[in-house]
């Protein structure tokens, strides 16, 4: 609800446009980013009934973007130093650290392929 214009009263087209960089071939859903209000194709304000002001919407996106850069992870016990700090070139996700059981040798995987 906090990222959506519509609850400014705002119709917004093209929030989510297709990234070639980042599409797979044969997977037609797949390279979608989510675009700001301002980046939208096509924004017009003040065409829906408000549920919250303009400035409002705005003042929340400026929190939630403030938000999500203070939450970088927290500093586990290991050798790992830059836990919760990576972020994967390719798709974007946290990096987590990953340790050989015998050995103890320490790499970084992206999470997406940490869970598979």
């Amino acid at each position: 609800m906090l990222h959506h214009p519509i609850y400014a009263g705002a119709y917004a087209y093209g929030r989510r446009p297709t990234d070639p960089r980042r599409q797979q071939p044969g997977r037609p859903a797949t390279g979608r980013r989510v675009a700001t209000a301002q980046t939208c194709a096509i924004l017009l304000r003040d065409r829906l009934p408000t549920y919250i002001s303009w400035a409002q919407f705005e003042q929340n996106q400026t929190q939630l973007a403030a938000n999500q850069a203070a939450g970088l992870g927290s500093i586990r016990s290991g050798p790992s130093l830059l836990s919760g700090l990576l972020v994967c070139g390719r798709c974007g996700l946290r990096m987590v650290p990953m340790y050989n059981g015998s050995s103890g040798r320490l790499r970084y995987a992206c999470s997406r392929m940490a869970t598979t």
